[in-house]
């Protein structure tokens, strides 16, 4: 079995979904052999095609053509591995030449049209583009791709009900285990805030900045907000309780010493690698259900609908005392979600179809 892996921007810097494009490629090395696994992001559309056709892409934000160039340069596959489906653009024919696996990180359809709504002018015509694109990029995908991977449930009835086929495999989110039991805290006497890690996009701060502003003036702990790019809103807040820090070399030791994690997250598709990485530290997490949205949950996966509820489940577990370290919450990674667990449901399915 031969395998291109392709991604839009596997080797970027790191991020959520940047951690599950590593484990996906990780997961294919070890199917077929990592001899048998080609690696490839993003081309340059083709030389030769018209000024039209380049607008188009830049308008679009996809890379058009991609495909004919790519399996000019690196030859016959058994298999095509989109890791992702957004900003990409594979044939038909390519498609059903090779058998496309598709890995959906979310529904990237519904991602655009949040993203772009309330567009203006010319920008309204740019996220009209973007959003059509990305739709009949979908659909092409889910009509001729062999299989097809959702992260949870909702995505894959969501696929279903836009493009009319769900996922063959649900595969969620999964981190690999770094920790001992003896690197968490069991006492609360540094637990001294709340932190929210993530780094500056929409996705995050449309959630966040409705957590400060309606929420924190009322909840009795500060919170601090670690992730790049975040420190430019470090002035946004005049509240003494508010601190972005922006990247921060040592994470660990910022969740080691927070009260909880709060995870105000309002939209989006796909799941949050934030509740995954909490989890694994053993923190009790006050999250949405948009945060907690294709996880098994614990009593200290603790549900907000609302600002009242976020203010007085907050309140109330701090009054009764922060607690350090959620085994509870550590327990569920473990058993769910760290690395190891994924890659065997990963393995055995993929077995299947290569017998």
């Amino acid at each position: 079995m031969r395998i291109l892996y392709y991604s839009f921007e596997h080797a970027k810097q790191e991020y959520g979904g940047n951690v599950i494009l590593k484990r996906n490629l990780a997961y294919l090395k070890k199917l077929a052999g990592e001899e048998n696994v080609v690696s490839y992001s993003t081309t340059n559309i083709p030389p030769g095609f018209t000024r039209i056709l380049r607008g188009l892409q830049k308008l679009t934000g996809f890379e058009l053509f991609a495909d004919r160039k790519l399996l000019k340069e690196l030859g016959d596959f058994d298999y095509v591995f989109i890791d992702g489906t957004a900003r990409g653009s594979f044939s038909r024919r390519t498609i059903r030449k090779i058998k496309a696996i598709t890995f959906f990180h979310n529904v990237e359809y519904d991602y655009y049209c949040q993203k772009n709504a309330g567009a203006r002018g010319l920008k309204k015509l740019k996220s009209y583009l973007q959003n059509r694109t990305e739709y009949y990029y979908e659909r092409r995908l889910c009509k001729n791709s062999e299989v097809i991977i959702t992260l949870n449930q909702r995505d894959s009835d969501h696929l279903k009900q836009l493009y009319g086929r769900g996922s063959d495999l649900l595969l969620p989110t999964s981190m690999e285990d770094a920790y001992q039991e003896t690197d968490f805290p069991q006492s609360n006497d540094a637990s001294k805030y709340l932190l929210f890690v993530g780094s500056d996009f929409f996705g995050n701060t449309e959630g966040l900045f409705w957590f400060c502003e309606k929420c924190m003036p009322y909840v009795k702990m500060p919170l601090i907000v670690a992730g790049l790019g975040m420190d430019k809103y470090k002035d946004r807040y005049s509240s003494e309780n508010i601190h972005f820090y922006g990247y921060v070399d040592d994470l660990a030791g910022l969740y080691r010493n927070a009260a909880a994690v709060v995870l105000p997250i309002i939209s989006g598709s796909g799941m949050k690698t934030k509740t995954c990485e909490a989890m694994m530290q053993g923190k009790v997490i006050f999250g949405t259900r948009e945060s907690f949205e294709g996880y098994q949950l614990s009593e200290d996966c603790i549900l907000c609908n609302d600002a009242g509820e976020f203010i007085e489940k907050i309140n109330s577990y701090l009054d009764v005392g922060a607690r350090p370290y959620s085994a509870a919450n550590r327990e569920l990674f473990l058993k769910n979600y760290e690395r190891s667990v994924v890659e065997k449901k990963f393995l055995d399915f993929f077995s299947r179809i290569k017998a």
